[in-house]
């Protein structure tokens, strides 16, 4: 590792829970984010601030106007431009040790093992539930762990799945359950729950990746920001679930 890439991290790496050892994990390690708006793209930024080496971010979605207030770094020129890209352009010009990937497409069950192939870890980024079932098959069929976040209003959640030692995404929310109909749009979001939670997503995942102890592992950790409050909820594993059962080993087909 180059003395300048050393002293580039020399704060962080003065912690003895990560140290030199802990920031070539890092440095080593290959996370997806997909869906980079919002939570996304603060978890991807802090990510590569950490020290991450590649990261791939997944999103067929341009920046409007109504995203502005919640993108880290974003600003009107970047308007009408594929997120993922500009979120890309962003993390290369201010965090030089992390490569980044852009892929401007919709994760789909048929290409999700070509663009998530070599991952680590898979940050959920996203706000479609046929999405996230897509996510919870491959990593449920490949043994990538799977960290889920949501924001929405004030309020914010995330929860780490790793099966077969955890439950799965859908054990926490079956296919069968009804398509929530709220949404950003509906409801609003503030740029402070977004924030916190990208950079919870991206605290957690260092963990994971550094082998440290996490908190929201087959937990749901739910904060509100109008008290505050923060609630954790053991998620149950389903002896039901059509994700996790009898298919462990299953890759996606």
């Amino acid at each position: 590792m180059s003395i300048q890439k050393l002293d580039y991290f020399a704060r962080q790496s003065a912690l003895p829970e990560i140290g030199r050892s802990g920031l070539q994990r890092l440095q080593s390690a290959k996370i997806a984010v997909v869906g980079t708006c919002g939570v996304g793209s603060a978890a991807a930024y802090f990510l590569a601030s950490l020290g991450l080496g590649q990261l791939t971010l997944i999103d067929q979605d341009i920046v409007e106007e109504t995203n502005l207030h919640r993108l880290l770094g974003f600003d009107q020129g970047d308007l009408h431009r594929p997120k993922a890209e500009v979120l890309s352009r962003k993390i290369d010009l201010s965090h030089p040790w992390t490569r980044t990937e852009a892929i401007v497409e919709t994760l789909r069950l048929e290409n999700c093992n070509e663009l998530l192939d070599g991952t680590d870890l898979i940050v959920d980024g996203i706000d479609n539930l046929r999405a996230r079932h897509v996510l919870n098959k491959f990593s449920v069929g490949n043994n990538t762990p799977y960290l889920f976040t949501s924001a929405i209003a004030n309020q914010g959640h995330l929860s780490l799945f790793n099966p077969p030692g955890t439950p799965c995404f859908e054990c926490f929310m079956p296919m069968t359950k009804p398509t929530p109909t709220d949404n950003c749009e509906t409801l609003g979001v503030t740029s402070t729950i977004v924030g916190l939670i990208g950079t919870l997503a991206a605290s957690e995942t260092a963990k994971k990746v550094l082998g440290l102890p996490t908190g929201i592992l087959g937990q749901l950790l739910t904060i509100d920001l109008a008290g505050p409050e923060f609630l954790f909820t053991k998620i149950m594993k389903s002896e039901n679930c059509t994700a996790c059962n009898g298919s462990r080993s299953e890759a996606v087909q």
